[in-house]
């Protein structure tokens, strides 16, 4: 009777052991897509009477209503668990990237879908003129002096990318104690308006399509001044990413298509200047004509896919 236990005991776990493996085989349905959204107006709007209304919302629904074989989803998510679901090779896409180093090592990218205009230096008019031996004589912010000469403590986004230049700038000072980083969550800019509030930081980067979030947020108590930071460039492309597999591969080609159909769809560009001033839309309209992967072409009279 001993004996027959312990082997159906033996048999029950090696079925639990046999189901277990093979649930962990099962392969990802090919058809699926989790697009990955922030909470970061006006780029994406989770909640309220606007939301799903922002300039990359509204974009990449676009390309979900055109990609029909694939069953997409969304998911508010921040920038770590985009990371860590991209390098597990889950099947998760997101617009709104841009490239660096160390993402290219695990992401794969669209063609450029739009170009930001580069990030620039926020932080209350009481402190600008702390700020003046920083400047250059364009006006512009010295960022690498500002660091390294300045107790002025700098707050930023854990993962986010602020381009190339200023990446690389920060990688260089990350330990520095007045860089402060906030530890990465659902929302990217909420929480270092909040600790600019409370003089928790001096000054924060951001883009030029956030600066009237922060000005909403600290109202006329904390007028808000943004500095452009020397040696950036005119733009930063913007792309849409998946994993760097064969599933994220023929996604991202996909996509690529509709890009180059397109362009200058009148639906699919509906809200891509929201909050921007008029001289900020002219500049973001030039930078799309330079972008088009048509060569300038009206994509309205290709043959659509």
């Amino acid at each position: 009777m001993r004996l027959f236990k312990k082997a159906i005991c033996s048999a029950a776990l090696q079925g639990l052991l046999t189901c277990a493996a093979l649930h962990a085989a099962e392969p990802k349905l090919a058809n699926s897509a989790t697009w990955c959204q922030f909470d970061l107006p006006p780029l994406y709007i989770i909640d309220g009477p606007d939301a799903n209304k922002g300039s990359v919302d509204t974009q990449a629904q676009f390309l979900m209503r055109h990609m029909p074989e694939y069953q997409h989803q969304t998911q508010v998510s921040n920038i770590r668990r985009v990371g860590e679901q991209m390098r597990n090779h889950e099947h998760v896409v997101c617009a709104g990237m841009q490239k660096n180093a160390e993402r290219e090592t695990y992401m794969v990218f669209s063609l450029p879908f739009v170009g930001a205009l580069p990030p620039m230096l926020v932080m209350p008019r009481s402190k600008l003129e702390r700020m003046r031996p920083y400047l250059n004589a364009a006006g512009e912010v010295r960022l690498p002096a500002l660091v390294e000469g300045s107790p002025m403590v700098l707050g930023l986004a854990f993962g986010r990318s602020y381009g190339r230049d200023i990446d690389a700038t920060m990688l260089t000072f990350k330990d520095r104690p007045n860089v402060m980083v906030r530890p990465s969550g659902q929302d990217l800019t909420e929480g270092l308006i909040k600790m600019m509030s409370l003089n928790r930081i001096d000054y924060t980067i951001a883009y030029a399509s956030e600066l009237s979030v922060f000005s909403k947020a600290l109202g006329t108590e904390h007028e808000i001044v943004s500095l452009p930071i020397e040696g950036l460039p005119r733009y930063i492309p913007i792309y849409i990413t998946a994993p760097a597999d064969d599933w994220g591969r023929v996604f991202i080609e996909r996509v690529n298509q509709l890009l180059r159909a397109y362009w200058n769809d009148g639906e699919f560009r509906a809200n891509a200047f929201l909050a921007q001033t008029p001289a900020q839309r002219e500049t973001s309209r030039t930078i799309l004509r330079e972008l088009n992967p048509n060569g300038g072409a009206d994509s309205s009279s290709r043959t659509r896919p």
